[in-house]
């Protein structure tokens, strides 16, 4: 057996409910809400913080010239 597959059966069987007899309380609830919230709370900062990166990757697009001679001449003026 591939060990993929017995990877991805291993995680279905794992969704098949079985009785606990468990109780979770309304705190527990609580901290569980909080953690999702400050996961998507997190993702949002994170890509409004490193949108123009994450795009100027992976786009092919060049700066055009004249804003890469001001960049060049910007860096010749401090090395002088």
């Amino acid at each position: 057996m591939n060990i993929l597959n017995l990877i991805i059966f291993s995680f279905f069987i794992t969704l098949i409910p079985v009785s606990a007899f468990a109780y979770i309380d309304p705190g527990t609830g609580g901290i569980i809400v909080q953690v999702i919230l400050g996961g998507v709370g997190g993702l949002i900062l994170f890509f409004k913080l490193y949108w123009k990166k994450i795009k100027s990757f992976f786009s092919k697009e060049e700066k055009p010239e004249a804003e890469s001679k001001t960049v060049q001449d910007d860096e010749q003026k401090k090395s002088a």
